[in-house]
């Protein structure tokens, strides 16, 4: 499902650190405390964890994990998708020339989000310019108001998570202890033999035959 978002401004905010004694600063609550991403040429993902609940039931809310890459040669969607957030969906800012893209996984019903729980997203891609070699990117956390009925959600906060160069892979709030990219069935890992791979839902524009089939699981 393609869900668009209420064309505004674009905000990016840049985050300080700076150390003061006794002093700490929490992430906004609808922000993941800890996670793991990594964007490619072929791909972008992320695995992440609230510990504590970062939604309200006051009114429908949805959420958005969304990778804004700098240069639209970078990448593109290649047609597939997979998320185990509730009632995801795909939101796309591709190719549309305005100098950068977007790959967003959202949940439409984020006052499902469960505490303590790895939620995962993964877009496929594939090389849209082999001259453009690095883009700068951000990794951002979205808060919207989801409208029942419509086609839209209506962003309210932003926070940026990560702002890096693609291709990039890293961690915030300590990372998770396993990655959805290392453990999971459409990555085919085989670090260790002895844990099952963590069973994923992707989603494909039209069907498959054996032969696709079989080469999309050799290329992830």
């Amino acid at each position: 499902m393609l869900k668009r978002k209420k064309a505004l401004p674009v905000l990016i905010w840049l985050t300080a650190v700076f150390s003061f004694a006794s002093v700490a600063y929490a992430l906004p609550a609808y922000v993941p405390d800890r996670g793991n991403y990594g964007i490619r040429k072929i791909w972008a993902y992320s695995d992440f964890i609230w510990n504590e609940p970062g939604f309200t039931a006051w009114y429908p809310e949805a959420y958005e994990h969304e990778f804004r890459v700098g240069d639209e040669g970078f990448a593109q969607y290649d047609g597939y998708w997979g998320s185990n957030l509730p009632q995801a969906y795909l939101d796309l800012e591709d190719n549309q020339g305005q100098g950068w893209d977007e790959f967003v996984v959202g949940s439409d019903d984020a006052e499902s989000i469960q505490v303590n729980t790895t939620y995962w997203i993964y877009i496929d891609l594939r090389d849209q310019d082999p001259s453009v070699t690095s883009a700068p990117f951000i990794l951002e956390a979205e808060r919207c108001r989801d409208w029942p009925g419509t086609e839209y959600n209506e962003p309210l906060e932003y926070y940026t998570i990560v702002s890096s160069d693609a291709p990039d892979e890293g961690i915030w709030g300590g990372g998770l202890s396993s990655s959805f990219k290392q453990n999971s069935q459409l990555q085919g890992s085989q670090k260790n033999n002895s844990q099952a791979p963590k069973t994923t839902t992707v989603f494909f524009k039209r069907p498959f035959t054996i032969s696709e089939t079989e080469q999309f699981v050799l290329k992830h």
